[in-house]
């Protein structure tokens, strides 16, 4: 499955769940609240950003984690803590020819 923001902006306001990198064990579920373009948009790349809402108060280092949604399927991504309970993920894709 390609990331583009668009996949992203059809979860706004929907949960995903977040396990460990093995995708083993469940550590929390997040809710997806904005998709916003970032400065590594180009005409070459795709680059925007997810930031997200913890529902729980077990807080994430900034780490890779296995993110589960019925859309999504299963995906490894990189999360990065920037406030108590809010997280961002940073996309960047080449745009197809």
């Amino acid at each position: 499955m390609k990331l583009t923001s668009s996949l992203f902006e059809d979860l706004i306001g929907q949960d995903v769940e977040v396990f460990t990198a093995d995708g083993k064990h469940k550590l929390n579920e997040l809710q997806v609240d904005a998709i916003d373009e970032c400065k590594l948009n180009s005409n070459e790349f795709e680059g925007f950003s997810v930031t997200l809402t913890a529902k729980s108060n077990f807080p994430l280092t900034d780490d890779t984690y296995t993110l589960k949604h019925q859309k999504l399927g299963e995906m490894p991504l990189f999360l990065s803590a920037y406030e108590k309970d809010k997280y961002q993920i940073i996309i960047s894709i080449k745009k197809e020819a």
